[in-house]
């Protein structure tokens, strides 16, 4: 069957939480894509004929070809638990199963699956996510979304309640208050468009803050990448916006969209390759890299990335590569799931566009995701894989 492991959710699904300028309106977003899922649904039947299965519901559902449900109530019991959604209409989503042709019993639920994070600490408008996955670091995101416009965000590798932990990163010297998760350029409840990719592990938050420009969006991101450290107990990052509160030029700080230069800040781990010492700020090395601009600011997609434009002469195709991380003076490991786009993809895609995979990523859909600030019409593109495994 399908992989499961990758989630993909967004502002426009039914039932999605609204992300504006109000507090705590973050805090319902990421319960709802980390914690609870999108979009709960009791299903009026369930039947499967030739290896496909068929959920109706009453109302409007939430779910999307290639989206990841959550069924569960159904006997016999082989048909709940997470699956890709194959096909949909108004009323009904269908996937692959191995079950025999049957008609389903008991009182059968379905919604868009969340991450299977859990929340480990909570007051008010404060709350801290962490992976219930074994194998990850085990580090936690603090949310401070008691502002309006913005809300304060940071890693702690432990903590105890939610306002004291250790390990933090960045650290109080690097960043006061922690970074910055741009929700909305305006203090009000205007809805604000928002997508989530993310794994057991790891998430990606990208936010249109903009009413001015709501293709334009910041891609941030908390949780392990791949460590090219053996049993790496600190391979987390956290990736945000350094200026305060009103965004108002361009996002590279912070933002996962860019190959950034030294003197740039926005991404911390919570420790070098050595294990020693507290917060590491991290280079973030794409392809303007490999052409020798290490050091500078440039968006992937954009002719700054100097591979030459989209599509590529010789097969037509879309050239990605994957995200660097360099720390402390070694390259620490590499992104999962985020591609940078190696040409100048121009205006050629829009958000959420999808794209078929060849080569080396034959079978899979990869969704584009533009990036900007404030002014700007566009400043690139990035690619999330959303078929997975992101993970070997």
């Amino acid at each position: 069957m399908f992989d499961t492991s990758v989630k993909y959710l967004h502002s426009a699904m039914t039932d999605a939480p609204v992300l504006s300028g109000t507090a705590g309106s973050l805090l319902a977003a990421l319960d709802a894509c980390l914690i609870n899922g999108i979009g709960l649904r009791t299903a009026t039947s369930l039947v499967v004929v030739d290896g496909i299965a068929t959920i109706a519901v009453a109302t409007n559902h939430s779910a999307e070809i290639g989206t990841v449900i959550e069924v569960a109530g159904a006997t016999p019991t082989t048909l709940n638990g997470q699956q890709r959604v194959t096909g949909i209409t108004t009323n009904a989503i269908s996937f692959a199963t191995t079950v025999a042709n049957t008609t389903a019993l008991g009182t059968i639920t379905v919604k868009n699956a969340a991450l299977a994070w859990r929340k480990t600490f909570s007051d008010g408008n404060l709350a801290a996510y962490q992976p219930q996955d074994v194998t990850a670091t085990n580090c936690l995101l603090r949310v401070d979304d008691s502002g309006t416009m913005t809300a304060r965000v940071a890693g702690f590798e432990s903590m105890s309640d939610i306002n004291n932990g250790t390990g933090k990163f960045p650290n109080t010297a690097q960043k006061t208050g922690g970074l910055n998760w741009v929700k909305s350029t305006t203090a009000d409840a205007v809805a604000r468009s928002w997508m989530v990719f993310g794994d057991s592990k790891c998430v990606y938050v990208c936010i249109a803050a903009s009413y001015a420009n709501t293709n334009n969006y910041a891609i941030y991101l908390f949780g392990d990448f791949t460590s090219y450290k053996s049993g790496d107990a600190y391979g987390c990052a956290i990736a945000g916006a350094f200026d305060d509160q009103v965004w108002t030029g361009s996002p590279a700080s912070g933002c996962m969209g860019y190959s950034v230069g030294m003197t740039s800040n926005g991404v911390y781990v919570p420790r070098s390759h050595t294990a020693i010492g507290g917060s590491q700020p991290v280079l973030r090395i794409g392809a303007s890299a490999i052409s020798g601009n290490y050091n500078a600011v440039n968006a992937s997609g954009t002719s700054g990335y100097a591979f030459g434009s989209f599509p590529n002469g010789a097969d037509n195709g879309l050239m990605l590569c994957k995200v660097l991380l360099f720390v402390a003076g070694a390259f620490r490991g590499e992104t999962v799931g985020i591609w940078h786009a190696m040409q100048d993809v121009g205006n050629a895609f829009m958000p959420k566009d999808q794209v078929a995979g060849t080569g080396a990523m034959r079978d899979k859909k990869i969704i584009a995701v533009r990036l900007g600030g404030v002014a700007s019409a566009t400043s690139g593109t990035v690619f999330f894989d959303v078929t997975g495994p992101w993970r070997s």
